[in-house]
């Protein structure tokens, strides 16, 4: 009875702990796509959209009026934009951005799947459009490459005489999840020395356990959070914690208390795993929240 009432405690902590976070559809980290355009001339000014292949996307569509910027120098590239009749027929959403040089336009709300980017040069009256790109995870970022075409007052389609490709951190993304993994094997490791003082044999036994559900937990995680994004994971993530709390506290309880040296007490398998997911859980899910998002 005591043990039960520590895991409803503990279970109690989660929530409280869990809760400020707001998990609704329209809260939190959105999908960006992110386009860092290189060799733009430094003294020029540029307008940047994406044309979509759809019609509408979130509060952007077709025909909307540029009074929602609020900013009037958008309005020669928006007016330019809104010129376009695409041979592929994708279409202006009334969002773009003015930069000045090379620069990263990121389109961080409701972003189209499906997209060209285009170009305006007002000095020349020279209008760049893309081959189309399709967002690849939740934050989609490519690198582009702009050249300083010899041209002037028309329409110019890039096709294969520039540079777009994924700019993807795939380094970047390789690392979070080691570190998550490792995180999660010490904390347990630590919750482990705190409650029992393990033997050699309860140390090579939790190190294992977790590296095979830790692993696979954090894959999941890292896959959930490239493709699907924070809200995803925040969604997911309690459950497939429980399935790993189950699962070592099955383990635990078959194994742990084998090999033990005479006069050492049993551990409570359910509860040391229920802790150690718990300790390790809140571990993971803040430096997602955190350093990730």
């Amino acid at each position: 009875m005591k043990t039960l009432n520590k895991i409803l405690i503990l279970s109690l902590l989660i929530v409280i702990c869990l809760g400020p976070t707001k998990a609704f559809a329209d809260v939190g980290p959105k999908p960006s796509v992110n386009i860092e355009i290189e060799n733009l001339p430094v003294d020029r000014d540029f307008y940047i959209t994406l044309l979509a292949k759809e019609k509408s996307t979130g509060p952007y569509s077709v025909g909307n009026d540029l009074s929602a910027y609020n900013e009037d120098d958008l309005r020669p590239g928006y007016e330019k934009f809104k010129e376009i009749k695409d041979k592929d027929g994708y279409n202006f959403l009334a969002y773009l951005e003015k930069h000045k040089g090379p620069g990263t336009f990121s389109w961080s709300y409701y972003p189209p799947k499906d997209f060209k980017v285009a170009i305006y040069d007002p000095e020349k009256n020279l209008l760049l459009i893309s081959e189309p790109a399709q967002a690849y995870a939740f934050n989609s970022n490519f690198k582009m490459e702009y050249l300083d075409f010899d041209l002037r007052d028309q329409v110019y389609y890039f096709e294969n005489q520039m540079t777009f490709e994924k700019n993807a951190d795939y380094l970047g993304e390789i690392k979070a999840f080691a570190l998550r993994l490792a995180l999660t094997i010490v904390i347990e490791y630590l919750v482990a020395l705190i409650l029992f003082r393990p033997t050699a044999y309860q140390r090579k036994l939790i190190i294992k356990t977790n590296v095979l559900t830790q692993g696979l937990l954090n894959l999941g995680i890292s896959f959930i959070l490239y493709y699907l994004g924070f809200l995803a994971f925040f969604l997911i993530f309690i459950p497939l914690e429980l399935i790993v709390f189950i699962i070592e506290g099955m383990i635990y309880k078959k194994k742990l208390n084998q090999n033990l040296p005479a006069g050492k007490k049993e551990v409570p398998a359910y509860l040391y795993a229920f802790l150690a997911n718990l300790a390790s859980g809140l571990g993971g899910y803040y430096l997602v929240r955190y350093l990730t998002f």
